[in-house]
This record gives C-alpha cells, sequence and structure tokens, in this order.
C-alpha cells in the first residue's frame, strides 16, 4: 500500500464554524493534523498562511451547504480560491455534504463551471447530524485511508508555522462542539434550501431617547434560538448574506419612517453608515443603545428621530460612537383590529 498522510485542511463558510470545527476536533483526536482558519487570521498574513497550509496538507474537505457556492460566483472569493488551490496541488479533495445540499441544484449547477467543475466528480460524504460520528468514520476509515503517493507536500514558511501553531493552540481551549449545535446549523441550512432565511432576534433597542442596554449584549453573537424566518426573495439583493441579525423595537421614535414600536428591523453588521442610514448605535461611553438616522457633522454626530414631537440627539466627537449594522428591512406588527 502507498503513502498513507494524516494532514488535512478543512475549507467552509464562516457560518457553518459549528461543524468545522466538530470535524476539526473530531480527526485531532484520532491523530490528524488539522488547520482550519478559525477566528480569522490577520489581513497582512491571511492569503499567505491559507495557501501554505492547503499546500503542506494531503486532504482538503470542503464544508457544502445548500448556500456554501453561492458566493464562488465572484473570482475573489476566498471559498473559491481555497478551492482552486487545492485543485491546482492535486489535493485529496472530499466535498462533506450536509442536509439539503445538491450538485443538481440551479445554484449549484451556475457555479461549478471551468475549474470548479472538478468538484462534483470528486468522491464525496454526505454527513448527517444525528449520525455525525458514524459519517466521521466512514470520513477517517473510507476516505482519508487512501495511498497519496503523487501528492508532493511543502513546508510552512517559519511565519506561517508560527501563525497556524497559535491557531491551533486556541481552538484545543474549545469545548466539545455538542450534535445539538449541528443539528441547529443543519435546520438553518435546510431552510435556505427551501429559500427560506433564519435570522437571529438578538434583543431590542429602544426608538426613543438611548436606554442602558444590558453588559452581557452582544449584537455579533449568533443564536437560532430566537429567531425569524424571511422569505429570501423578500430580502435586498445585496443583502443575501447569511450574517444579518434582528432587534425588536421599542418606542415610538421613528414612526414616520413607518417603524412602530413592537416592529422587527433586520440589520447588516457594519460599522461605517452614511448620512440619511437609519442605524443600530451603541454609545459605549454611556452605555447606551438607540435607532435612529445617522448623519455626520463638522464637529459632531446627528442621530435624528423620525417624530416631529422628538429633538435630535446630538453626540461630540470626542464621545465612543459605534455603529452595530444598518436597517435593510423592516417587519411590521399588525395590531388586532376590534369590529
Amino acid at each position: 500500500m502507498g503513502r498513507i498522510e494524516k494532514t488535512v485542511f478543512i475549507s467552509y463558510r464562516r457560518t457553518n464554524v459549528p461543524w468545522a470545527l466538530a470535524i476539526y476536533q473530531n480527526l485531532t483526536i484520532h491523530g490528524y493534523d488539522v488547520f482550519f482558519d478559525y477566528q480569522s487570521i490577520d489581513s497582512g498574513n491571511f492569503e499567505k498562511v491559507i495557501l501554505e497550509n492547503i499546500k503542506a496538507r494531503a486532504h482538503f474537505l470542503v464544508i457544502l451547504t445548500p448556500s456554501a457556492l453561492e458566493g464562488c460566483k465572484e473570482s475573489g472569493d476566498w471559498l473559491r480560491r481555497e478551492i482552486e488551490a487545492a485543485i491546482d496541488e492535486k489535493r485529496n479533495i472530499v466535498p462533506l455534504m450536509l442536509e439539503g445540499f445538491d450538485f443538481n441544484s440551479s445554484l449549484v449547477k451556475e457555479v461549478l463551471i471551468d475549474k470548479l467543475a472538478v468538484l462534483k466528480s470528486s468522491n464525496g460524504l454526505r454527513i448527517y447530524a444525528d449520525y455525525f460520528f458514524e459519517g466521521m468514520d466512514k470520513l477517517r476509515k473510507r476516505y482519508l485511508n487512501v495511498a497519496l503517493n503523487d501528492i508532493a507536500l511543502h513546508p510552512l514558511s517559519a511565519k506561517s508555522k508560527e501563525t497556524t501553531e497559535a491557531k491551533k493552540a486556541t481552538v484545543s481551549e474549545l469545548a466539545p462542539v455538542e450534535t445539538n449545535a449541528l443539528a441547529k446549523q443543519e435546520k438553518f441550512e435546510f431552510n435556505y434550501a427551501l429559500n427560506r432565511f433564519r435570522v437571529p432576534i438578538l434583543g431590542c433597542i429602544q426608538a426613543g431617547e438611548p436606554i442602558p442596554i444590558p453588559p452581557n449584549m452582544d449584537f455579533s453573537s449568533y443564536t437560532i434560538e430566537d429567531s425569524i424566518d424571511i422569505d429570501i426573495s423578500l430580502l435586498p439583493t445585496k443583502e443575501k448574506g447569511k450574517e444579518l441579525f434582528a432587534l425588536k423595537v421599542q418606542g415610538e421614535s421613528m414612526i414616520d419612517a413607518m417603524v412602530n414600536d413592537g416592529d422587527i428591523i433586520i440589520l447588516k453588521p457594519t460599522q461605517d453608515a452614511r448620512n440619511g442610514d437609519m442605524v443600530a448605535v451603541w454609545l459605549s461611553d454611556r452605555n447606551e443603545t438607540t435607532l435612529k438616522f445617522f448623519f455626520k457633522e463638522k464637529d459632531k454626530y446627528r442621530l435624528q428621530p423620525a417624530n416631529p414631537t422628538m429633538k435630535p440627539i446630538y453626540i461630540d466627537k470626542s464621545e465612543s460612537l459605534v455603529i452595530k449594522g444598518k436597517v435593510v428591512m423592516v417587519i411590521r406588527k399588525v395590531d388586532r383590529i376590534s369590529v
């Protein structure tokens, strides 16, 4: 039998962190040397570290969900670049197909052309959350236990090795991923396959005067315990990414913008805004948050309500103001009408 390699690179979308981490932990326990980009590498080293790790590892696992390949339409998309690098380096490419992924879907067919067409001819494995450990056994014994005499592995540079080892140390401290977390992600992606997009509701935001926020409020956290499903077709075309979040509105300062008390706003995480954008703002010096139209003036910021009975809030530029998200959609609460 030829040379058996136990070096693995995991390619995945950020929204599939639970799956990537669970696969990493399982393979590592069984003696594999695994790399995946957990918590992004700094931009200065990103390309070098990623591409060197692909060249240094024999096996290339790519996690495929119904939406995973959507961004691959763009030539600069990093999942696409990772797959192309693995193809160029003639790695043992194993597509890990999760619930709802279909090589025959119109989205996938549209993307897997030219060089990427190799992906659909690779020996793939379908994995389900309920049978995760059985799937991993099959992955190790059948898909990774293969002779790879023709694969040339390249050593990491000193800097890339340092970064790689630091990433491994960080990941090794994380708690094991529970299968119920995989099931939640699986359901999330299955909804996407049905053209439904699940957006987590992270809490409430005041649409009146700023109010104190809880100390544990984290706008970037992800949970689907409290969420709302939206038909993908209703979202603005440019906002079909999967990092949106939702907040429930309290107050009436934005009523002239058709945002009422009890409505749910869908936001795109961002720290930048143009004048006139409706944003969720965190005033960290005051430990307060609010929903307003944003305007940058000469020496201050103006947070403008959409209610003629309320005055704007002015924030000196010396004060801390952090934009946490820009509103891309409003879901109206309709009160029951008595007849």
